[in-house]
């Protein structure tokens, strides 16, 4: 009988998922605004400068940052510099139609673009080290360990764990030109702010004329979705309250053709600020 329910689920999978929706409830037994289960854990990398595992639902990463330093080919153009490395492996073919390396690609630049607009490192200051002349770069590489969907939500979580856990070592220029590091203990690397985001995905209800909306899809959601709407909330590191999403700037990004009503908009901008809420609020005890 389990193995008719899951052939008529591969077959009809919009029509299953749709029998689902009617009654208010997603496959999994959640409502729709109800996210799946969040654990964030820093440091499980001890080689690292700084690192972080984050698992949402069944879709789990990890990070790891490395300090190197660097010197500009123009003198006075000196500052710090944060680069994202997002890498799938083999579940690239399960995370969109595109060709995986393309899609890790996107992903390192989504992180990378993320993390430089919310402000989160000051690349002028902690991580120059002599100004106009070396600073540090701060590789940040992430691993898909496994997918089910959501993973925009996992990595910008995990990006951000693994820097609020990252040491930076006092260094100086030597009169040789290199950098050598001082007999000094590394200090936490200072992050400015702390951007999360929850993402929802979209389905068109044609006989209702009316747009279902679920928070933290699931692989299977995603894929039958219409669009999906991802909103970043990025509060102040430095007030350490999580209440302080809800008046946090806003990034939203959307993928698919579906429109998207005013009174939807702002119940996932609603939705996100609370979900920042929750998620600053395990970052701060994880740090």
């Amino acid at each position: 009988m389990a193995d008719a329910s899951a052939s008529v689920r591969a077959l009809f999978a919009r029509h299953y998922l749709d029998k689902f929706l009617a009654e208010g409830i997603r496959p999994d037994g959640r409502a729709f605004a109800e996210a799946r289960r969040t654990a964030c854990a820093p440091g499980v990398i001890a080689a690292a400068d700084g690192s972080a595992s984050v698992q949402v639902g069944n879709t789990s990463v990890v990070a790891g940052v490395q300090l190197s330093p660097f010197c500009p080919p123009a003198v006075g153009s000196a500052s710090g510099r944060v680069v994202v490395v997002v890498e799938v492996g083999q579940l690239g073919s399960s995370l969109s139609n595109a060709r995986p390396d393309d899609h890790a690609r996107a992903l390192s630049d989504f992180l990378t673009r993320t993390l430089r607009q919310t402000r989160v490192v000051d690349e002028d200051g902690q991580l120059v080290i002599k100004r106009g002349v070396a600073a540090w770069t701060v590789t940040l590489t992430i691993s898909c360990l496994n997918f089910d969907g959501n993973l925009l939500d996992a990595l910008l979580l995990v990006a951000v764990a693994a820097l609020l856990d990252t040491r930076v070592p006092a260094a100086e220029l030597s009169d040789a030109g290199a950098v050598v590091e001082r007999d000094e203990p590394a200090k936490a690397l200072a992050v400015k702010t702390l951007p999360v985001c929850l993402t929802m995905a979209l389905f068109e209800n044609v006989e209702r004329g009316t747009t279902d909306m679920v928070v933290d899809p699931t692989a299977e959601e995603e894929r039958l979705s219409q669009a999906t709407i991802t909103v970043i909330v990025a509060p102040l590191a430095r007030s350490g309250q999580a209440g302080d999403a809800m008046e946090a700037p806003l990034m939203v990004y959307k993928a698919g053709g579906l429109p998207v009503s005013r009174a939807c908009m702002v119940e996932a901008i609603k939705l996100a600020r609370v979900r920042a809420s929750g998620a600053l609020a395990m970052l701060h005890a994880s740090d």
